[in-house]
């Protein structure tokens, strides 16, 4: 169910612009949980950003970048610092638009492990969403590391509940010995049923 400033709307009453948007509008619409809205353009702009989730999934699934640990971590130099802890770090002067682009052109300079990648997928998102001038006003010092987040980057976490596009999931390998860690689990992005995006899988 869906309420948008205190009223509850149908199918009839939005009418977003794809095709992926309005599977998901529906299967909020259709689900057991309610999710409430201040207004329209607010639900819309929930729904572009899962769709632009979903394409910079794809994206990076395409980008040639490979999975390694934090120990293993590679980056383009030309944009990123890489720390000793396998922390990519922004380069003074360098857009942050034009860093995370870089990732998705030239993934073949680089490797990482996959808490980074659902980051660097939401960045992609943003980008595309809010465009270069309010994303590099919003995230001017980027730091790409494990679940290390710019505090205008918040992930609400839920332990039960359904999945929607654009919803990031955890998935434990239960045949893993307890080492190496990076092996326990692996973070995932649902692209649509029974179809997911995971990092070097």
């Amino acid at each position: 169910m869906i309420v948008i400033a205190g009223r509850r709307v149908g199918e009839a009453d939005v009418s977003p612009p794809t095709n992926l948007q309005r599977e998901i509008f529906r299967q909020k619409l259709a689900s057991w949980q309610t999710f409430q809205y201040g207004s329209k353009e607010e639900l819309l702009f929930e729904l572009r950003l899962r769709q632009a989730v979903v394409e910079a999934s794809y994206a990076a699934a395409a980008s040639g970048a490979q999975f390694a640990s934090f120990a293993g971590s590679r980056c383009n130099p030309a944009y990123w610092q890489l720390t000793p802890r396998g922390a990519f770090v922004l380069r003074p002067g360098v857009r942050p638009s034009d860093a995370i682009r870089d990732i998705f052109v030239n993934g073949y300079l680089y490797a990482y492990e996959c808490a980074v990648a659902v980051v660097i997928v939401f960045y992609r998102a943003i980008l595309e969403v809010l465009g270069d001038d309010k994303f590099n006003r919003y995230y001017p010092d980027l730091i790409l590391y494990s679940w290390h987040l710019d505090s205008d980057l918040k992930l609400v976490i839920q332990e039960r509940g359904e999945a929607f596009p654009g919803d990031v999931l955890y998935f434990d390998n239960p045949d893993v010995s307890p080492l190496p860690p990076e092996y326990q689990g692996e973070n995932a992005i649902l692209l649509g049923p029974n179809l997911y995006y995971g990092h070097g899988i």
